[in-house]
């Protein structure tokens, strides 16, 4: 159950913060996208199947969407990369 009220899981906490850094003006992307992305699924998990009510969905999920983002742009930049449209 999904509660306003409760305690939020570090995991949620720890996922958002990962993703803001694994956007791209930050140089951490490939350190931090996968844990923001691994951490998150953890949360998700923990808030939608924990035996108390948890918050901190929104968190959750935007840790996961940001270290996917990352990466996504992270793969562009090696495709273009290798494909010599950018030169490194």
């Amino acid at each position: 159950m999904i509660s306003p009220e409760g305690p939020r899981p570090r995991v949620a906490v720890l996922s958002f913060i990962l993703g803001i850094l694994s956007t791209p003006p930050f140089p951490f992307s490939v350190l931090t996208g996968i844990p923001a992305i691994l951490y998150g699924r953890k949360a998700l998990h923990l808030i939608r199947t924990g035996p108390q009510p948890y918050r901190g969905l929104a968190l959750a999920r935007i840790g996961v969407a940001l270290g996917y983002f990352s990466m996504v742009i992270i793969l562009l930049l090696i495709v273009l990369i290798l494909t010599g449209v950018l030169k490194p």
